[in-house]
């Protein structure tokens, strides 16, 4: 035996001596199908993979689509059913069929997820993930286009569920009302709605404190704008990005809110319309202490705030002690004195308040 393959003997013999929850965690950075394939090393590697309790499963590994339906009905038929599931993450970018989507959600709902990455086209998802008692963590990602999402039901479940991402997702209704589809997540305490605006939406927490809004969407060009109404009397932290196209309005005072980034911009069409959406943002995060605006933000101030209306429409900031104002490389405002004009506009019913101007290259 030479040298060589006495080494590789012995680096496969200490690799094989690892504790098996070692050797699980290792093998939960490869790709799935890789990991299946150790069985064929050992006899100690053979069932190995059978005790995963964290994996991806994503499409873009196998050859087509077929392969990765045939994959993944042999993974659940053959992994340790008795054993429960920590982290899952799954992504097809197109539709990969109704029913072996909802045995895959069923088998992993029944063996205890906990944390669940989906990023797939869908009609509807079966019942029984929004009442998983398990399921702590759930991102959810449906490639769709403006006119075209995928609808999940206007009141969700997920009674243990802490953090929820949702996007390219809209809400059933039943009503004429906006959907209020988080006020049965009792442990929610942080939210991204991402593109999942179509109407209105009601969001009522009363333990959610990190909110992210984003909407991607520039076709503003209708006549009237929907709303988003907050009831998240906890809420500390809240990050906006995208279009100025939905006004806003709070049914509690927001007194815990502490951090706000506000990163929007607009088409600047309809622009009396556009002001008043601004104003009822402004209106909702007038207690918050800390603030941080963009370069998009800051140039869509100068032109909203030019209207002598908008201005007087603005609230006190009374407790904001910070606000941060962030000038990317490709900003149209660069000077210190128009940033501190414009802010001196939003700012102009409001006590001192700290201007920090950051430059990015």
């Amino acid at each position: 035996m030479d040298g060589q393959r006495a080494i590789e003997i012995a680096s496969e013999d200490k690799l094989s001596g690892l504790h098996d929850y070692v050797l699980l965690h290792i093998m939960g950075f490869l790709r799935t199908k890789h990991a299946v394939r150790t069985s064929v090393l050992s006899k100690r590697w053979e069932h190995l993979w059978k005790s995963l309790a964290s994996f991806k499963l994503d499409s873009s590994n196998f050859q087509n689509v077929v392969q990765f339906r045939e994959f993944l009905s042999s993974f659940m038929s053959h992994r340790d059913g008795s054993l429960s599931l920590e982290n899952v993450a799954f992504r097809h970018p197109g539709h990969i069929g109704g029913e072996i989507l909802n045995s895959f959600i069923e088998y992993i709902v029944s063996r205890g997820i906990q944390k669940l990455t989906l990023d797939t086209k869908f009609e509807k998802l079966p019942p029984c993930i929004f009442s998983c008692q398990s399921l702590t963590f759930l991102k959810i990602s449906s490639p769709s286009t403006p006119f075209k999402k995928t609808i999940i039901p206007e009141s969700l479940g997920f009674p243990a569920l802490k953090t929820l991402h949702l996007d390219g997702v809209i809400f059933s209704t039943s009503g004429n009302g906006y959907p209020e589809p988080f006020s049965t997540c009792q442990m929610l305490n942080t939210l991204v709605v991402e593109d999942c605006f179509v109407g209105g939406l009601y969001i009522c927490n009363s333990m959610l404190t990190s909110l992210t809004i984003v909407d991607a969407n520039s076709l503003d060009l209708q006549t009237h704008y929907d709303k988003i109404v907050l009831c998240t009397p906890r809420l500390s932290s809240l990050n906006t990005n995208g279009y100025l196209v939905y006004e806003i309005s709070s049914n509690c005072n927001l007194l815990y809110l502490k951090d706000v980034k506000f990163n929007v911009t607009c088409s600047f069409r309809d622009l009396p319309r556009k002001s008043l959406v601004l104003v009822s943002w402004m209106k909702v995060l007038a207690n918050v202490t800390t603030m941080t605006l963009s370069s998009y933000t800051i140039e869509m101030l100068n032109v909203l705030l030019f209207r002598r209306s908008t201005r007087n429409s603005l609230p006190c900031f009374s407790r904001l002690d910070l606000l941060k104002v962030n000038l990317g490389p490709n900003s149209k405002i660069t000077s210190d004195k128009d940033v501190l004009r414009i802010v001196g506009y939003l700012l102009q019913y409001s006590p001192s308040t700290k201007v920090d101007i950051i430059r990015r290259a």
